[in-house]
C-alpha cells in the first residue's frame, strides 16, 4: 500500500523574523506539511533561528533543515547518554561524551529498572564502555546526571526517605553517583571520589538543584 502524499517547501531567504513567519504561515495555508530551511557552505543565514520563528508562527507545520552542514574544527562534541547496554555500546564507539543516568524504563512500561543506580551497577556500565571503546576510552569524557541533591546534616535519614518507595537499600542510595546527600563538604568529597572510581568528571544537575549544588561547583570547578 502506497504512503500518503505529503509536501514540503524549502525556503532559502528572508529579511527578518516577520518575513520568515509570513512565509511559514503562507506555506501552512497552502497545504504544505513541512517548512524546510537549507544550510550550505554559502552566504546564507544558519537555519535554526528561522525555523524557531516558523514554528512559533504556525499550528500544524513541521519544520526541519534541508540539510544541516555544523562547520567547526574540531567538530562539536557528540554526547550520547542513557543506561542500556546497546546504547552505551554505541556511545563507546561513536561519542565524545558518554552520559550515565543510572536507570532504564522496563520494556513496555514506565517502571524503572534501577539495577545500575547503585555503585556496583554503575561500575558494570562503565566497564561496558571501557571494553567496547578500547584505546579511545582514555579520550572519552564521562558524565553523570544527578537526579537529586539533598544538602542535609542527617544523610541516612534523607536516604531512607529516598529509598522508601524503591528497591534500593539505604546504603545503595548513599553510595549512588546519581543521588548526592549530605553536607556540602561530603557531597564535594563524594563527587571527587566518583571521579577516581568511575571516571565521572562532568556532572549535570537539574534546575531545582542548581542553587544547592553551586557551592560544590565553586569548590571543584577546574580542579
Amino acid at each position: 500500500m502506497a504512503r500518503p502524499f505529503r509536501f514540503g517547501v524549502s525556503v532559502r531567504r528572508a529579511q527578518n523574523r516577520r518575513e520568515w513567519q509570513e512565509k511559514a504561515r503562507r506555506a501552512e495555508a497552502l497545504g504544505y506539511s513541512s517548512f524546510l530551511v537549507p544550510d550550505h557552505l554559502v552566504d546564507i543565514l544558519p537555519p535554526l533561528v528561522p525555523l524557531v520563528s516558523a514554528a512559533e508562527a504556525t499550528d500544524t507545520l513541521r519544520v526541519g533543515t534541508f540539510v544541516l552542514n555544523p562547520v567547526q574544527k574540531p567538530r562539536p562534541p557528540l554526547l550520547i547518554g542513557g543506561n542500556s547496554q546497546p546504547l552505551l555500546t554505541l556511545a563507546a564507539r561513536e561519542a565524545d561524551i558518554v552520559s550515565f543516568v543510572g536507570f532504564s524504563h522496563r520494556r513496555g512500561g514506565r517502571d524503572f529498572d534501577l539495577r545500575a543506580f547503585t555503585d556496583a551497577g554503575t561500575e558494570e556500565r562503565v566497564t561496558i564502555v571501557r571494553e567496547v571503546a578500547g584505546d579511545r576510552f582514555a579520550r572519552l569524557e564521562l558524565n553523570a546526571v544527578v537526579q537529586q541533591i539533598v544538602v542535609n546534616a542527617s544523610p541516612r535519614r534523607a536516604a531512607e526517605e529516598f529509598a522508601r518507595d524503591s528497591p534500593l537499600s539505604v546504603d545503595d542510595v548513599l553510595s549512588s553517583p546519581y543521588v548526592r546527600i549530605g553536607s556540602l563538604d561530603a557531597i564535594a568529597e563524594a563527587v571527587s571520589e566518583n571521579r577516581e572510581r568511575h571516571g565521572f568528571s562532568y556532572w549535570v544537575v537539574f534546575e531545582d538543584s542548581m542553587d544547592a549544588f553551586a557551592p560544590v561547583v565553586s569548590q571543584l570547578a577546574g580542579s
